[in-house]
């Protein structure tokens, strides 16, 4: 169970079943995502329904790797060119790791990327939430994006109008789309725009019926 001051709900229960995979682990870079599945439910709030979740974060560590993240420069784009991604045990906002992006010159934005099949996801809204903390970013943006590929009606939701900027402690984020019956893929993640520091923990993704 949480408790957030800054959320229009009193507390949130999350049960999380899942498995934790090493990614990268040598001198420079250690990242180590887990991936599992969860409901929620809040309290005191105005939607008290059990929520199915997708849950994502950067804690666990497996012998065995699955490639759930991929740093990229932009959504689809590999490596990394002027950003440093870790997982960072020094600072988190659950568990014993987050994943931090942190500009060290030279480049424009920096992500962290994963694609699943849009067939799950269609005809229903997919909202990606997830906790952001912040370092001297500026000239840009930290936060969550997603992504529908493909169909008649690609959308992209990438917090441009409302990521955090400046220096800021854990912040809960949310960014969503609609996803259309024909729509291909579904990528989502988080980035850094600009300069600074940023670091993601506890992602999750839901989704909610469309209202016609």
């Amino acid at each position: 169970a949480e408790y957030d001051y800054f959320q229009d709900y009193d507390w949130r229960v999350t049960g999380v079943v899942g498995v934790g995979y090493e990614l990268i682990d040598n001198d420079t870079t250690l990242l180590l995502p887990r991936i599992g599945v969860a409901v929620t439910r809040e309290f005191g709030g105005s939607d008290n329904r059990w929520v199915p979740e997708l849950n994502l974060g950067f804690d666990n560590l497996v012998d065995d790797r699955l490639a759930v993240w991929t740093p990229g420069t932009g959504p689809g784009t590999p490596g990394v060119a002027g950003y440093q991604v870790v997982a960072d045990e020094a600072r988190s906002h659950g568990g014993t790791h987050s994943a931090r992006l942190r500009a060290m010159g030279g480049g424009d934005q920096g992500s962290l990327n994963a694609t699943l099949a849009a067939a799950p996801f269609r005809g229903k809204r997919v909202v990606l939430r997830g906790w952001v903390a912040s370092e001297g970013v500026g000239d840009g943006w930290a936060g969550l994006w997603l992504r529908v590929r493909g169909g008649a009606s690609p959308t992209l939701d990438n917090m441009e109008d409302r990521g955090l900027a400046g220096t800021t402690v854990w912040r809960e984020l949310t960014a969503s789309v609609d996803v259309a019956d024909d729509a291909a893929e579904l990528s989502f993640g988080v980035l850094l725009v600009g300069g600074g520091a940023a670091w993601f923990d506890d992602l999750r993704l839901e989704t909610t019926a469309l209202v016609p």
